[in-house]
């Protein structure tokens, strides 16, 4: 039987694979750690990479949907026009990639057939990706930046700095993920399309893909009960 502790963590992992997207980000962290182990080259690791990537797909149904309903229901916004537009911009662009990723998909299906186009996809499907990626970085730096400025306008000792730096800190906390993550993906959008210092390394490309899809693995994983954590804490001691 299992222990208390490890049950809970068996549930953790359940809820996580509940998730269409906790697949999908499984599937790209094996999907990129076999493109980091061959290095591109033809072998077992490599079909593994490319069932992997087909396999991935269907977990995406419906994407484009779920990413153009902020612009759809225009949900409220706390920062001004700017990010505002750029939040817009980045829900329309991540739509756009999910959208012809789809095609991508139908033609390994084989159910769409025509290169020239296939080939267009591809491009307007990571282009897209990239610059969702980037809009991401803009708008947690305003983010974070919003929060300092905030902190920067009130007076030293007050009670209300005070507040405020502890809402700043966890601002930060919380965004320096998402920084990270939209980073290492626009460099991996750069890096699939074999772009400048991309072209021709697979091993890094796979790096950057792996790094991107773990770290989305621990961004979706649920968090330990605090309960649970307090439970092990009062056994150890």
């Amino acid at each position: 039987m299992l222990s208390e502790s490890q049950a809970t963590r068996l549930k953790l992992i359940n809820q996580f694979l509940a998730k269409a997207d906790g697949k999908d980000k499984l599937c790209a962290t094996i999907q990129y750690a076999c493109m980091f182990a061959s290095a591109g080259e033809p072998g077992n690791l490599q079909q593994i990479q490319t069932s992997v990537t087909k396999a991935r797909k269907v977990f995406r149904l419906l994407k484009p949907l779920q990413q153009l309903t902020p612009v759809l229901v225009n949900e409220p916004y706390k920062l001004g026009w700017p990010w505002y537009l750029v939040n817009r911009l980045k829900a329309v662009l991540m739509a756009v990639y999910f959208g012809f990723d789809h095609i991508v998909w139908a033609s390994q299906a084989g159910i769409y057939s025509d290169k020239e186009g296939l080939d267009k996809a591809k491009k307007i499907s990571l282009y897209s990706w990239f610059g969702g990626s980037l809009c991401t970085v803009v708008e947690d730096l305003a983010i974070i930046s919003d929060a300092i400025q905030k902190v920067e306008g009130l007076e030293r000792g007050s009670e209300e700095r005070k507040k405020a730096i502890e809402i700043a800190v966890r601002t930060i906390q919380t965004r320096r993920l998402t920084l990270l993550h939209a980073t290492l993906q626009s460099l991996l959008a750069l890096g699939l399309m074999e772009k400048s210092v991309f072209k021709g390394r697979k091993r890094l490309v796979g790096c950057l893909g792996l790094a991107a899809s773990a770290l989305n693995c621990y961004m979706l994983f649920p968090p330990y009960p605090s309960s649970a954590l307090n439970d092990s804490s009062n056994k150890r001691s």
